[in-house]
């Protein structure tokens, strides 16, 4: 029979408050379904290693021996997502400057900040650009604050789209009753302009035909 390799199950926590939970798989489970004979046997029972970096030290961090992409990947995601990155921005500033001026530095970096990105506000993007005095480094984190611009533009049109959508439905149902498929996939498929053109038709037009008309 072939045997397995070595596993190693490793739980890494970045949250806000220290890990409280137990670190044995079993015990992660209700008491009374791991107690009943029917389900203790076939419940995998280990302990897992846990590395909580939710309260490590810039020190700490800094001092492992990883890549740094590695190390710069801990510490955004320790502080990342709790606004903490310009307040510890001097710690890492040195690492996350070599980290650019490396071989695979740019792309390496823009992978970090588009972390940033997803998990961020643009105030914190902004602020951490403002701090960086390599102008490349600059640009890449000044890009990644453009597109969370961009990117929460497009947000909040899709959202008004959406609502505007919903209202002219409610409109028309209000005014002529059930509406068929056909209906409301011509709204759904609808641009803004055509929208409004419905939500204005909709309070003076005797049909729905004179409302849809081209």
């Amino acid at each position: 029979m072939r045997e397995l390799p070595l596993i190693v199950p490793l739980v890494l926590h970045h949250d806000e408050e220290t890990w409280q939970s137990a670190t044995s798989f079993h015990d992660l489970f209700p008491a009374e379904l791991i107690g009943h004979p029917a389900w203790a046997s076939v419940v995998p029972s280990f302990r897992f290693l846990l590395d909580d970096i939710s309260r490590a030290s810039d020190e700490e961090l800094l001092a492992r021996q990883m890549s740094m992409f590695a190390r710069l990947a801990l510490w955004l995601l320790r502080d990342a997502r709790f606004g903490r990155l310009e307040r510890t921005f001097e710690a890492w500033n040195e690492l996350l400057a070599r980290q650019y001026r490396s071989p695979d530095g740019p792309e390496a970096t823009a992978t970090l900040f588009c972390y940033i990105r997803e998990v961020s506000e643009i105030g914190s993007v902004e602020a951490l650009a403002e701090k960086l005095a390599d102008p490349g480094l600059r640009e890449v984190a000044m890009t990644s604050a453009e597109q969370l611009r961009q990117e929460g533009y497009d947000r909040g049109v899709r959202e008004g789209l959406r609502r505007l959508r919903t209202a002219v439905l409610k409109q028309l149902r209000i005014k002529f009753g059930p509406l068929d498929e056909a209906t409301q996939a011509r709204v759904a498929a609808a641009d803004d302009a055509t929208l409004d053109r419905y939500a204005e038709r909709v309070l003076s037009a005797a049909t729905l035909a004179a409302v849809l008309e081209d």
